[in-house]
């Protein structure tokens, strides 16, 4: 080792840290040039002064793997709320379908019900009429059996027979069926025999006793006061009518079972809704975090 490779060895820090002169960095690069010994040296001790960098670099992808992980499970959040969004907007727009499609339904029900109202309006009808003509005495004049008849041709597509029955003749079946006197009730007939008259397609009916009455449960009507009891019997071809009017008056569709779907949706619309939002309220914070 001579002179110059002993100079240069003492600058080779400065020079591997670049705090060295421009004269003694010309130096010692000329010198490294030619000289085998003072490069390898060179060299080493780069490989010393890397080693630190490299802890430092292992240091720093460990402080950054918290980070990694974080934006890991943002990512992960992200497509769960986007998700969620997607649930929450197909429960909107499946409830607003239904709920179209509800009040559409509901007002066809509605309609229906309006057209078969007629029924009650003519029980209301006929009895009122009846007993509007015979008023308050106890037989029946040959000018308010001509009304009768009037009575029973308006009604003769719907009517089987109307019978008049004296109410003291019949008063223990009166007071054994007390909702007769409140209102047109549908009842099993009474006895054909004891009524007064019976007014049939073909005028007044002599022979009461081959009349037979119907066994549909909703094809008799009848309807007392305290003089007279007014009794009516649907022909067969009305009786789906009568039917279907007694299911919609009675066993007929709630608003519940109209908008149980709607209300379903919607329901959970807001629930999934409430959910999207606080996801996406985290979203911001890890976001800035990670920023």
């Amino acid at each position: 080792m001579n002179d110059k490779c002993a100079i240069v060895r003492d600058l080779l820090p400065s020079y591997i840290d670049d705090i060295c002169s421009k004269e003694s960095k010309q130096f010692v690069g000329e010198h490294l040039g030619s000289c085998d010994s003072c490069r390898n040296i060179l060299n080493h001790m780069k490989s010393e002064v890397d080693f630190p960098d490299e802890l430092n670099t292992k240091e720093r992808m460990k402080a950054k793997k918290p980070f990694k992980q974080l934006s890991e499970i943002f990512k992960s959040q992200k497509k769960l709320t986007f998700y969620v969004q997607s649930l929450a907007l197909i429960s909107l727009v499946l409830g607003i379908f239904f709920l179209t499609n509800s009040i559409a339904e509901m007002k066809e029900y509605k309609q229906e019900l309006r057209k078969y109202d007629v029924v009650d309006k003519e029980k209301e009808g006929i009895t009122t009429d009846v007993f509007h003509i015979l008023g308050s005495s106890n037989s029946v004049s040959k000018q308010e059996k001509e009304q009768l008849l009037h009575i029973f041709d308006k009604y003769q597509d719907k009517l089987s027979y109307l019978s008049i029955f004296p109410a003291g003749e019949i008063e223990d079946w009166v007071e054994e069926n007390k909702s007769v006197e409140q209102e047109p009730t549908t009842i099993y007939p009474v006895d054909y025999q004891k009524a007064m008259l019976v007014i049939g397609s073909d005028g007044f009916i002599d022979r009461k006793e081959q009349i037979t009455p119907s066994d549909y449960d909703l094809g008799n009507v009848v309807m007392a006061n305290d003089k007279w009891v007014v009794q009516y019997e649907y022909k067969d071809s009305y009786e789906s009518t009568i039917e279907r009017h007694h299911q919609l008056k009675y066993y007929g569709p709630s608003y519940w079972s109209f908008f149980q779907l709607p209300i379903l949706f919607f329901i959970i619309f807001i629930v999934v809704g409430i959910i999207w939002y606080y996801l996406n309220e985290e979203n911001s914070q890890l976001n800035g975090l990670i920023d």
